[in-house]
């Protein structure tokens, strides 16, 4: 999930590179829907920012 994305370089900074963690795939969930709705407009945008003109 996005809050683990950096979870273990976040970990081994706090303690000194001695930190460790693991994950397990539980199940899928549906997303909330105002979530949902925010990562697709952040995906417009970027992709509107990212497109340049036909030369």
């Amino acid at each position: 999930a996005m809050e683990l994305y950096r979870y273990g370089s976040v970990l081994r900074s706090l303690t000194g590179g001695r930190g460790v963690h693991s994950e397990q795939f539980s199940r899928y969930e549906e997303m909330p829907r105002e979530i949902e709705q925010r990562m697709i407009d952040e995906a417009k945008k970027a992709r509107a920012g990212n497109s340049s003109p036909a030369r």
